[in-house]
């Protein structure tokens, strides 16, 4: 008896629906009537084919066309030689007027197809979804696998918010007695009452600068280490002053102006008890002595001084 697995017959005719055009190697629409053409010379680049509604053999295919779907594959292929072949996926479908315009994505391809050259179009719809399968067994339980890497440190958090105030701690023990400070240059105290003399010359006993006529209360002064109030103000000159000149002398608390005691020409001194200016530690004193009328200022005299007298309670 004779094997007859081993004869081969011929190929036979390609299956499905086939539809024959001219191709065009033309890659702009719109095609001639009875062609097809693609968008790119390289049909693995190619995101377009157009196709005539008419056939190779002027048969009206725009029903056929317009049935062509999203997801179905076009096969362009050389019928004298089914090696050359492109497969595209559509992706849209548009009646363009005349013909039809194809979006595509590349599948496969071999070969290459002549201008003017005889091709078929197969076209294969795709099928409906399936029913859904019952379900697989299940898989039994793997071996857990080995313990992981341990990750990066992660960011600080943020800084909570302050805890309750704890109780009060234990008293500690008293520390050493510090040092004596030194004594202040405070003027001499009696009764309740501390008299700061301020001097313009070195041999003049003071405790501040005596300032003459000038910048303003800006020499050195005297600075309180207790409340207290200014009570009286004095100034003495030598010589006296003659009959033009007279000067005034103005205190000063902070660098603000309190009282003012005037210095007639032709006089040895004046002075007052009738001053109330509240002063508290930490202020400083100072005085001035200005020429109002004359040609000299008041540095001519060869002693001059003045006190501030301060009474505390």
């Amino acid at each position: 008896m004779q094997d007859l697995s081993r004869i081969i017959g011929p190929q036979g005719a390609t299956g499905g629906l086939t539809l024959f055009y001219i191709f065009s190697t033309t890659t702009a629409a719109p095609p001639a009537n009875g062609e097809v053409r693609f968008n790119n010379a390289n049909y693995s680049l190619a995101t377009t084919v157009w196709i005539s509604d008419t056939d190779a053999n002027g048969t009206n295919m725009d029903p056929v066309l317009d049935s062509f779907d999203v997801g179905d594959i076009i096969r362009v292929f050389d019928p004298a030689d089914p090696t050359k072949f492109a497969f595209y996926e559509v992706t849209s479908n548009t009646d363009s007027g005349g013909y039809h315009t194809f979006g595509v994505n590349f599948i496969a391809s071999n070969g290459t197809f002549a201008n003017g050259q005889n091709v078929g179009i197969g076209w294969a719809p795709i099928g409906p979804q399936g029913y859904q399968g019952p379900q697989g067994p299940s898989a039994g339980s793997g071996s857990q696998g080995p313990q992981g890497f341990q990750g990066p440190q992660g960011f600080q958090g943020e800084q909570g918010p302050q805890g309750s105030e704890g109780p009060q701690g234990v008293q500690g023990l008293q520390g050493f007695q510090g040092e004596q400070g030194y004594q202040g240059s405070i003027g001499y105290q009696g009764h309740n009452r501390v008299y700061i003399q301020f001097g313009a010359s070195s041999n003049i006993p003071r405790y501040g600068t005596l300032q003459l006529s000038g910048a303003g209360h800006s020499l050195a002064g005297v600075r309180l280490n207790r409340v207290g109030t200014i009570i009286g103000a004095s100034v003495q000159v030598s010589p006296a002053a003659d009959a033009i000149r007279s000067y005034d002398l103005t205190i000063y608390v902070n660098g603000a102006s309190v009282a003012t005691l005037a210095l007639a020409a032709g006089s040895l001194g004046n002075s007052t008890t009738g001053l109330a200016v509240a002063v508290v530690a930490n202020d400083v004193i100072t005085a001035m002595m200005v020429k109002t009328a004359g040609a000299v200022n008041c540095s001519t005299f060869d002693e001059i001084h003045a006190l501030v007298e301060i009474g505390f309670a």
